[in-house]
């Protein structure tokens, strides 16, 4: 418990920075979902302090309230103190999960993350948990997985005809794009080769590790940052394009963060 707190103490100063003036809430979708303050931003860090200090535990609840923040930065780009939200909430969950370890539900999204036979048998869940329509995951996973094994080949053969592209670009499709909507990745595909250029999708590209993220998991997270830093940065490409923000975001914003806490050479993400 000494080490998950000296490693959110060193956000007390970021912390203090709140003076619960609610310009975040305003922003926040979590807090104006059912409009409990305990969901909003200010409310997470009164929470978050109160268990720094020790006036609170660890609870499901408290867990539950780190849990609901979606991460989009809406609070950050309305504080006027510059409350560097995101990463204090991240710094909470990793302590959580150090101090009580991985809930039943974590760990259950964890073994599914890492078996993607698992992730395709259960994308029938899709439609509920994402209100798609049965339309928009046609194929049942299967439309992105043909489109990985065959875009390569296709992209290669158009190149031997002797068309001129503009450049190579590799697409990161991401798990929601691999497993629920693979029209999805086929039309930015089907884009980016009208455009002239050519497409490479590798298949040993992992999970981003957001998900991993938002469950406090920074190790597994790193692990996977690193396997993909691996495959993109042996291709020949001058781009990653991906169709998804969440991994948009990440790449962006947490990858450089996550190579150097693990003592690694940051890799510049376009």
């Amino acid at each position: 418990m000494k080490r998950a707190e000296n490693n959110l103490e060193k956000y007390r100063k970021d912390i203090a920075k709140c003076v619960r003036c609610g310009a975040c809430s305003t922003a926040c979708p979590s807090f104006l979902a059912d409009r409990r303050e305990s969901r909003s931003p200010r409310g997470r860090m009164a929470l978050i302090e109160s268990v720094l200090d020790g006036r609170l535990r660890v609870s499901d609840v408290y867990k539950d309230r780190l849990a609901t923040c979606t991460g989009c930065l809406a609070c950050e780009a309305a504080c006027a103190s510059g409350v560097p939200f995101s990463v204090i909430i991240q710094a909470a969950k990793e302590q959580a999960v150090r101090e009580t370890g991985a809930g039943v539900i974590a760990r259950l999204v964890s073994a599914t993350l890492k078996r993607p036979a698992l992730m395709r048998s259960l994308t029938w869940l899709a439609p509920v948990a994402l209100h798609y329509s049965g339309e928009s995951i046609k194929g049942q996973g299967a439309g992105l997985e043909k489109q990985v094994q065959s875009s390569e080949f296709r992209v290669q053969s158009k190149g031997r005809e002797g068309k001129r592209q503009k450049g190579r670009v590799a697409f990161f499709p991401g798990c929601a794009v691999s497993y629920f909507q693979p029209d999805i990745g086929e039309a930015v595909v089907t884009v980016l080769e009208a455009l002239g250029y050519e497409v490479v999708i590798p298949e040993e590209l992992q999970c981003c590790g957001r998900p991993y993220l938002s469950l406090g998991d920074r190790d597994a997270a790193v692990e996977l940052a690193r396997k993909n830093a691996d495959v993109l940065s042996s291709l020949d490409a001058e781009v990653i394009v991906t169709a998804c923000a969440s991994c948009g975001l990440t790449f962006k914003r947490e990858y450089p963060e996550l190579f150097a806490a693990s003592g690694g050479k940051a890799v510049q993400v376009l």
